[in-house]
């Protein structure tokens, strides 16, 4: 498998993404001009809630699916059900004791969350089989499926959360059931779509592929809390320090800088884990280093200016989609930008423990980083608020990313690229200097003066930076090059 066809699926899964940021896009400044401060800030609790019941109830089973595929290919039939059944139990109960939380709750739970929280509780096995049908997508190569089940399922949610909230007044309520509906509609369809021709016996449950499964998958399961806990522990202590209202400003930063990360990270990560492992048991360990290789070099080319990037433009940025309610926001989104990136890049560099199956060191890494990263926090909240989370997050990052590197070598080795994530950082830096240097005038209608300046500066750093790329990067000319003798 070449570096072209990674990207080709990249590209597919990249609609998918897209799909989810371009309906983020939408419904973010609906949303933060519709909901209070307090609402948002529910919501990043929630959420923070859910992650965590979605991850339990999969069991790291998600992901045993995509390793194991290759294994156990004429018995894909029996692979499913025993996984799928699996997960839909511990969800279902997962379910029961958030909703159960939510209504038996009221006395002690903040009052704008008990009764939404009852009702996004019914999310956790229908995210968690979502995920399952994602991954299975993922594994038989159905990258163009994988980015149609994603569009139905976040332009589906969307829309009906939009008319619950907006046109019903339905409120946070409204908002997490009109998801329930849409979204358990969408995993019936796309379950009935992932099983269809799969070999083997499709009524049998296999106790033994589930132990393999469980032992390759409950190692994530705590590299998943892990991740959780990194990302999202912050909410309970801004709330505990500060107020809602602070957790609303931080969530906002959250969620826009999630947004663009996954726009970059996921569609990669989504191709590069089936590919390596496919590389891995087919063609040995050389062809995996190799194709490692090549793919690092071009994420840190992508994720530099990104970065760089989001640092040049982000008050326009947030003033646009969120109002200038949340300008606050943009000091902090940058920095969880950068934190989201650097971890991004596990999907290579952590290669070599995910194709060995060495997932208890991940799990225990991603455990060890969320607890440093909660131990930040109470260090720098009560001084720092959001600012100082944004920063534990970006400091505990760095130091999973290098402890993983360090440990997915001995299994895997190949060049990390120093070189071009330099060549990279100097270029996107050039850039963003020169995007802040165009003088831009602010009116009145700050969310118009926004837009436009976004369009003139988003544009001048992609072709400053192109510019770079072309110059500096003997590789990239000789592929584009080719494209277009190809093409003449």
């Amino acid at each position: 498998m070449s570096l072209g066809d990674f990207l080709k699926r990249s590209g597919h899964y990249l609609i998918g993404t897209a799909a989810t940021v371009l309906s983020g896009l939408i419904s973010y400044p609906l949303f933060t001009r519709v909901l209070e401060k307090s609402d948002y800030g529910a919501m990043g609790l929630i959420m923070v809630i859910l992650l965590g019941g979605v991850a339990a109830s999969k069991l790291g089973l998600q992901q045993s699916v995509v390793r194991m595929w290759s294994l156990h290919e004429s018995e894909a039939a029996s692979l499913v059900r025993t996984i799928a059944s699996t997960m839909l139990v511990v969800g279902v109960a997962a379910a029961i004791i958030i909703g159960a939380a939510g209504l038996l709750g009221r006395g002690f739970l903040p009052e704008k969350l008990a009764l939404p929280l009852a009702i996004a509780g019914l999310l956790v096995p229908i995210r968690a089989m979502y995920s399952l049908c994602q991954n299975l997508l993922r594994s038989r190569d159905k990258s163009l499926a994988y980015a149609a089940v994603a569009l139905v399922n976040q332009f589906g949610g969307l829309a009906g959360a939009i008319t619950a909230v907006t046109v019903l007044k339905l409120g946070l309520p409204g908002f997490y059931g009109a998801f329930v509906i849409t979204e358990g509609l969408t995993v019936l369809a796309a379950m009935a779509l992932v099983t269809r021709g799969l070999p083997g016996a499709p009524g049998k449950f296999n106790s033994k592929m589930l132990r393999e499964g469980l032992h390759f998958g409950v190692p994530l399961i705590v590299f998943e809390f892990g991740v959780v806990l990194l990302a999202t522990s912050d909410r309970f202590v801004l709330e505990a320090y500060w107020d809602l209202e602070t957790v609303g400003l931080y969530t906002v930063a959250f969620n826009l800088a999630w947004q663009l990360q996954s726009l970059l990270v996921l569609p990669i990560e989504l191709a590069a884990l089936p590919m390596v492992s496919r590389l891995y048991d087919k063609e040995g360990r050389q062809a995996a280093e190799e194709f490692l290789a090549k793919a690092i070099r071009f994420f840190w080319m992508i994720a530099a200016p990104v970065v760089a990037g989001m640092w040049a433009v982000r008050k326009d940025l947030v003033v646009l989609l969120a109002s200038d309610r949340y300008v606050e926001a943009a000091t902090v989104a940058p920095v969880l930008l950068a934190g989201f990136l650097v971890f991004g890049a596990r999907a290579f560099l952590a290669a070599g423990l995910f194709v060995t199956k060495k997932t208890l060191r991940m799990g225990t890494v991603a455990a060890i980083g969320a607890i440093l990263n909660l131990g930040l926090n109470l260090l720098l909240v009560p001084r720092y608020g959001g600012e100082g989370s944004a920063t534990a997050t970006l400091i505990a990052q760095a130091l999973i990313i290098v402890t993983l590197t360090v440990m997915a070598r001995k299994e895997l080795s190949f060049p990390i690229g120093f070189f071009a994530l330099g060549r990279a950082m100097v270029g996107a830096t050039g850039m963003a200097l020169a995007v802040m240097a165009i003088p831009m005038r602010h009116g009145a209608s700050s969310a118009k003066e926004a837009a436009l300046h976004l369009v003139i500066r988003v544009g001048a750093g992609a072709i400053v930076y192109a510019a770079w790329v072309l110059a500096t990067d003997g590789e990239v000319r000789g592929l584009i090059g080719r494209r277009l003798l190809r093409r003449a």
